[in-house]
């Protein structure tokens, strides 16, 4: 992480300050190691990798993320308080074997096929392989989906020092689209859940030592990835870091960012209410909030959404433009039916439709 990131950083488990490593504070190379403390609870947050690992509570996390982790960090370089059970809870997944459950966030086909959404254009189109109709559709709506429409409204917004967070930002794809349409004088934050796609946001947007190879799928013949991923450039900035946090607990400053984004999230929270409430407590008075979704509800919280909200239950959107309303936002544009295309191999794509919502916190 970088020294400059500390003052948008607040301690997940008591709300305080925090404090960088010893030699840090001057340094505005990036911080590859170490530990964030909080002189309020005392409590240390590893940075592993470069990635500052700011959930709590810290072991629960590092047995829970060991896969991805190991990938980056020697089991020496994990605290050594923590060590012995990290160690075991990665001796468990091993014995496991190969893990194939798409659902998982640290394994490299679930990355990859964010990889390529997030970094892929359709100049790039060899990517899609010899089929005519994949290729023909990935030409149609692979530059068109939400992170285009995203990174075009923030670009929009005129406010100097304009400051963005992300909540689930993934790869990190976002800020470098953020960042080449307007990135001068801007500042832009991503938390994820993911310790692999974080240490990937890094590596590809801020030039973060990155020891494994990064690859995508072609051919599964030849396994779930297998071709080299392309060199991307480093955006050459300390204004963008991207951190680990729980998306419920952001680990950052409230009531201090002009834009609060969130993509394809809030259908995947138990309470998706949790969103724009999370959002308006981290928006300055009249600050926009972002977000998209294909709204692939779970059985029971679609329940419960309708049982909250009887007059609003027509359809997805509307009752998503209904939880921000509760919660103190007025609209701003409503769009729906935005093309969401995951190429997952040479033989198989997904196509979303996606809605887009844009809400501007009252003040």
């Amino acid at each position: 992480m970088f020294s400059a990131t500390l003052s948008r950083l607040r301690c997940p488990k008591c709300r305080g300050g925090l404090k960088l490593p010893p030699g840090a504070e001057a340094s505005t190379a990036d911080i590859l190691s170490g530990a964030l403390d909080c002189p309020k609870c005392r409590t240390a947050y590893p940075i592993l990798a470069g990635v500052a690992v700011l959930v709590e509570p810290v072991e629960e996390y590092l047995c829970a993320h060991a896969k991805g982790i190991s990938k980056l960090v020697k089991d020496s370089e994990i605290p050594k308080q923590y060590r012995r059970a990290y160690q075991e809870a990665l001796q468990e997944m091993r014995e496991m074997g190969p893990d194939h459950i798409e659902e998982d966030l640290e394994s490299d086909r679930v990355n990859a096929l964010y990889l390529m959404n997030h970094y892929i254009a359709t100049r790039d189109l060899d990517f899609a392989g010899p089929d005519p109709m994949i290729r023909e559709w990935v030409a149609k709506v692979w530059d068109k989906g939400p992170l285009e429409e995203v990174a075009m409204r923030v670009a929009e917004i005129d406010v100097p020092g304009l400051s963005v967070v992300e909540q689930g930002c993934g790869v990190g794809g976002l800020a470098r689209r953020i960042f080449q349409k307007k990135g001068d004088g801007r500042s832009y934050l991503g938390v994820d859940s993911s310790f692999a796609s974080i240490a990937l946001a890094r590596h590809l947007n801020l030039g973060a030592p990155y020891g494994a190879k990064i690859q995508y799928p072609a051919d599964l013949i030849e396994g779930v990835v297998s071709k080299a991923f392309p060199k991307i450039l480093p955006l050459g900035t300390t204004d963008v870091d991207f951190v680990v946090g729980d998306l419920s607990v952001m680990p950052v400053q409230v009531g201090s960012w002009d834009v609060a984004v969130s993509m394809n999230a809030i259908d995947m929270l138990e309470n998706p209410n949790d969103m724009p409430k999370s959002q308006a407590k981290l928006l300055k008075p009249k600050g926009i909030a972002i977000q998209t979704g294909p709204y692939i509800w779970h059985p029971e919280v679609a329940k419960n959404l309708r049982a909250q909200f009887p007059k609003a239950a027509s359809d997805s959107a509307t009752m998503v433009k209904e939880l921000y309303l509760e919660n103190g936002f007025e609209l701003a544009e409503s769009r729906d039916q935005i093309p969401w295309l995951f190429f997952k191999h040479h033989r198989q794509i997904e196509l979303y439709s996606v809605h887009l919502l844009v809400m501007k916190k009252k003040g």
